[in-house]
């Protein structure tokens, strides 16, 4: 799994139960399994603030600082880190609170107690996988069915998360990156091609053209784009962009894809190749 700067590997039946900007719940058939919250810190970072503020926001449950398993310390040795349970009508767990002095992100991990033992199964194995920052300046977005590397300059700003739909909108300087989801394919296609969805849901002002084969393979890809123009024609009409959109399907999965790019700054060569082909649904 990847979100927004996290990621880590988790059992394959637990799934997403609840997801914002900075806060995943993971379940299983059992009930909730991980829970994680995180975010980027300015200033000093106190790992005992960061307890009392957890204890104080409990909801009636107690909470109180407690040491890391071995395990678990283990796993976090590259981390600064304070361990906790706590237990309620709710039920129990056990958790860490993770700052990293690189990149300067506070994260807490908790996981639920399934029963009355202090078992906590995979734990340790998901904590020896959590990473909190991109490797080899790419970003990893791996959430339900969908998968996409990006550029690490890229930041989240906004999501969308609904039923056969996920787009995730990031920002770097100058530019403004959309990922997007859509299926069943079968579904959205009936009665229209490619070109006509593409351009109802990306509002483009013409439908795109045949892209050739996607580097991701799958059946064929259509893009579109269209550019400011000369100097003298953005001094006139200040208000265009840079604007790139590749739309393809995963026939094998039924699902419909797409990247857009958008602003003051044009991608570099191969950007809109290179994207696509780590763009996929698994």
């Amino acid at each position: 799994m990847g979100w927004n700067g996290l990621r880590f590997t988790v059992p394959a039946d637990w799934q997403i139960d609840g997801i914002g900007r900075r806060y995943l719940l993971l379940a299983s058939d059992a009930g909730p399994a991980m829970e994680a919250t995180f975010n980027q810190v300015r200033g000093r970072f106190s790992l005992k603030k960061a307890l009392r503020k957890l204890a104080a926001g409990a909801g009636g449950a107690r909470l109180a600082a407690e040491p890391l398993p071995q395990a678990w310390q283990a796993a976090l040795g590259r981390y600064e880190t304070a361990g906790f349970a706590w237990s309620g009508k709710r039920g129990a767990g056990q958790g860490a609170v993770l700052y990293c002095p690189v990149c300067r992100k506070a994260t807490v991990i908790q996981f639920y107690r399934a029963g009355a033992g202090p078992d906590f199964g995979p734990a340790a194995r998901v904590l020896a996988s959590f990473a909190d920052h991109p490797r080899a300046g790419e970003a990893l977005w791996a959430v339900f069915d969908f998968r996409a590397e990006a550029p690490e300059r890229f930041t989240l700003t906004s999501h969308r998360i609904a039923a056969g739909t996920l787009e995730l909108t990031l920002a770097a300087p100058g530019q403004t990156l959309r990922l997007y989801r859509w299926g069943p394919a079968s579904a959205l296609l009936a009665g229209r091609d490619l070109a006509a969805f593409a351009r109802e849901r990306l509002q483009l002002p013409v439908f795109p053209g045949p892209a050739g084969k996607n580097p991701a393979g799958g059946g064929e890809a259509l893009e579109w784009s269209a550019a400011p123009g000369r100097v003298w024609r953005r001094l006139l009409r200040p208000g265009r962009r840079y604007d790139r959109a590749r739309v393809w399907r995963l026939p094998e999965k039924n699902r419909i894809l797409a990247v857009r790019l958008t602003g003051r700054r044009p991608g570099e060569a191969g950007f809109m190749d290179a994207l696509s082909s780590k763009v996929t649904s698994v």
